[in-house]
């Protein structure tokens, strides 16, 4: 939760990649053209670049309104029966989209204090979207949007820069961990970005 919490205050959100605009005809009204705002993040994600879009993130609201589009399913109905109705995965949005991956940021969170009554939200706006460039595998000589650096020369600490201790204690009995995380995530090409602010309403 950690970790999504600096995704979404670092990457997903305005202000941090070189383009970022409010969508003008909101991807829920019927007269959107959402795959045609997405072809306009391609391209220019492109130009600044020179390499393609690899993945897009959507916001819980933006990946319903976009799945259910009229747009969407006139791409995928073909075949489609009322026992075996068309149905939308993510794969397909990508191979329309033309990235390499879709992910639907639906991490939640209970905000409230100790104690307190549960109040449970996304960690992500969910009226969102971005488009990203990374690559497959992280290089110091390979391009990308953003990285998240971690620090290794900790003891105990895996890929991720996360160190994990477990104990147990008879006093209060019980088995203890605690973890430990040492990261930096950073933007390295604010061009590398396109960032689609309120796509639904």
């Amino acid at each position: 939760m950690k970790r999504e919490l600096i995704v979404a205050t670092n990457f997903f959100t305005t202000g941090v990649w070189d383009t970022d605009i409010v969508v003008g005809t909101k991807w829920s009204a019927g007269s959107s053209d959402p795959y045609g705002d997405l072809e306009t993040g391609m391209e220019t994600i492109r130009l600044e670049t020179g390499m393609l879009a690899t993945d897009l993130v959507l916001g819980v609201d933006t990946w319903s309104t976009l799945k259910h589009h009229a747009d969407t399913l006139d791409r995928v109905k073909g075949g489609a029966t009322n026992s075996d109705p068309a149905r939308v995965t993510l794969e397909q949005i990508a191979a329309v989209v033309g990235v390499k991956r879709v992910h639907v940021a639906a991490a939640v969170q209970n905000t409230a204090g100790a104690g307190a009554a549960v109040s449970m939200g996304y960690i992500y706006d969910t009226n969102d979207a971005l488009l990203i460039t990374r690559p497959d595998t992280p290089s110091q000589l390979t391009a990308s949007a953003a990285y998240t650096f971690s620090w290794s020369q900790f003891d105990n600490v895996d890929a991720n820069g996360a160190s994990i201790r477990s104990w147990k204690s008879e006093d209060p009995l019980g088995e203890f961990l605690e973890v430990e995380m040492n990261l930096d995530p950073k933007v390295t090409s604010s061009v590398g970005g396109y960032f689609f602010n309120e796509a639904t309403s």
